[in-house]
């Protein structure tokens, strides 16, 4: 195993995260098409919220946004992501 700083760290969240975002996008017909794949898209959208979370805790650490404008956004992000799927 290997460390990264909390810099690097929150680049390569960041890029798994968008990588997996587009991944699901694109084959979101084939990931709806059998019970399988449903359960392997579920799979795919909880490793996007953990790292999703993961660019959230350390962004905060990076940029030092107030906790409570930090918190609004984050929570009317993830409400919008519900709604909209």
């Amino acid at each position: 195993m290997f460390t990264v700083n909390t810099g690097t760290s929150l680049v390569l969240s960041s890029l798994l995260s968008v990588l997996v975002f587009a991944g699901m996008q694109m084959f979101s017909k084939q990931l709806g098409s059998t019970e399988w794949l449903t359960i392997l898209g579920g799979f795919l959208g909880s490793v996007l919220f953990i790292c999703s979370l993961t660019v959230s805790s350390l962004s905060s650490c990076c940029v030092r946004f107030s906790y409570l404008y930090y918190s609004q956004i984050f929570i009317l992000q993830y409400i919008s992501w519900v709604h909209r799927f």
